[in-house]
């Protein structure tokens, strides 16, 4: 069946959690920031002053407009709270009864930091370990030093100068270096603020400093320790966060090329990948060509609800089940362990597209009576191809361009246009091939007893082409007739 176009929600959620969208509210977020500790220095009476907040305050729209979208994508209004009341915060001073609770602008660090956390966690596993939490203790230190700066200031603090009251910090900078150095060393520096005011701020430094630097040192022994023992990261966004996601069951040598394949199509990788094992896993996928940065690891039994809804089973949109090889098990153990993940998959999520992997053939047919959508058997599928291989030489070339979708021609499904309707399937291969320098080597009608339909491959030329229909053509790139887009397996309209 053709896609359905997805909810106003659905559509809202991939905006917003879509790379470039992240990179300008990063870009947005610094903009602000400087702009904050800019204001400061300078009256704001004066035309600069007032044109530095007529610019703030622009930014500071895009961030309610950003509060907005993600409160509507947000499918329970709770956690958007739970996870936003900082950011809401941050937004306040944009409203003019709010004016003077500018410092919460600051707040906006820490949004950087997870921001950043996210985007450039794929740098080296070096530097990426612990990087989020040494950005988030950064981030509090930085709202510490400013905000305890720009209060020192509003408060006006005073002393006694031979006879005379003056300002106790003469700008900006000087209440700056105070606030930093105060931090560092866990006591005020040189001038002590005498007032109410003045006293919690110097208080609150000292405390903060003492504190964040025990935190510090305890959260990069406990990632240390994490690491000896094989611990997994958690990834950059929760996991009640994915939405038609891709849920990997089991690991074997050829999980990495799955992941690799996987992330070729865009709208996967995007969405993200969780993989579920009863091993720690990542580091035999680190240092491949996988972006980790979107791949989730769940340890824990694959054929247990409770595990298979941790990792979203239930708002999942693929699954893919291997033979898992994590521990030692006979092939008709490992198949019954597949058929059992599968069937557990279906009955939590009957829309999910399921493919599991086999051993042994024999067990296919268990499978397709429960209704799995994709079955592959490794012996069938390997013995066909050593057999064809031995036939027809260079065939296998042929079968390695074929299945992936790294390089070179691929197979496309896209339903068929309205014009095409009632059209014969020779001017169909007509049309593809000439305009499209495509092949039609199969056509799918939708069937009403399983998903995916049934095949006629190379159908004949006389065969009329109707509406609801699919074609499965090879190409190189993803064809375009008129209003319909070639895809993948995984039909979607994120194009």
């Amino acid at each position: 069946m053709p896609p359905t176009r997805p909810s106003l929600q659905r559509r809202l959620w991939r905006f917003i959690n879509h790379p470039a969208t992240d990179v300008t509210l990063i870009l947005l977020i610094i903009a602000s920031i400087a702009l904050v500790i800019w204001q400061s220095t300078v009256p704001d009476d004066s035309a600069r002053g007032r044109a530095l907040a007529e610019l703030n305050d622009l930014i500071t729209l895009v961030f309610v407009v950003e509060l907005v979208i993600r409160f509507i994508a947000e499918q329970r209004k709770a956690r958007f709270f739970r996870r936003y009341w900082i950011d809401v915060l941050a937004v306040l001073p944009f409203f003019r009864p709010f004016r003077l609770l500018r410092v919460l602008q600051l707040l906006r660090i820490f949004r950087l930091g997870i921001l950043m956390n996210r985007r450039f966690a794929a740098l080296s596993a070096a530097f990426r370990r612990g990087f989020g939490e040494q950005l988030v203790i950064g981030g509090i230190l930085v709202v510490i030093v400013f905000a305890s700066t720009m209060v020192l200031l509003l408060i006006g603090e005073k002393h006694q100068v031979d006879g005379r009251t003056e300002p106790l910090f003469k700008g900006f900078w000087h209440a700056l270096r105070w606030s930093a150095m105060s931090l560092v060393a866990g006591e005020p520096m040189t001038e002590v603020p005498r007032s109410a005011g003045g006293v919690i701020v110097t208080i609150c430094v000292m405390l903060g400093g003492l504190t964040l630097f025990a935190t510090f040192t305890g959260v990069i022994t406990a990632v240390v320790l994490n690491r000896l023992r094989g611990g997994l990261e958690q990834s950059e966004m929760e996991l009640e966060d994915l939405n038609d996601h891709t849920i990997v069951c089991g690991f074997n040598r050829a999980c990495g090329l799955i992941l690799e394949e996987l992330q070729t199509d865009a709208r996967v990788k995007r969405r993200g990948i969780v993989i579920v094992a009863e091993k720690p896993v990542r580091p035999m996928l680190e240092g491949g060509q996988i972006d980790l940065t979107r791949v989730y690891f769940i340890e824990g039994d694959f054929t247990h609800p409770d595990v298979l809804s941790r990792a979203g089973a239930e708002r999942a949109a693929i699954a893919v089940v291997l033979a898992d090889r994590t521990r030692e098990l006979s092939d008709q153990d490992r198949d019954a362990r597949t058929l059992l993940s599968a069937l557990t998959l279906e009955r939590m999520n009957p829309s999910i597209f399921t493919c599991a992997e086999l051993l042994n053939s024999q067990n296919e047919a268990n499978l397709k009576i429960a209704g799995i959508d994709e079955v592959i058997a490794r012996d069938r599928y390997t013995g066909s191809i050593i057999a064809a291989g031995a036939r027809s030489l260079g065939i296998v070339g042929v079968l390695k361009e074929l299945l992936t979708s790294k390089w070179g021609n691929q197979f496309y499904k896209l339903p068929v246009p309205d014009a095409w309707a009632g059209k014969s399937v020779e001017e169909a291969r007509a049309m593809l091939q000439r305009d499209h320098q495509a092949i039609l080597i199969a056509l799918e009608t939708p069937s009403e007893h399983r998903r995916g339909g049934d095949t006629a491959v190379n159908p004949p030329a006389d065969a009329a082409i109707a509406r609801g229909q699919l074609l499965v053509v090879i190409a190189d790139k993803p064809p375009r007739l008129l209003d319909v887009v070639a895809e993948g397996l995984w039909n979607d309209d994120d194009e």
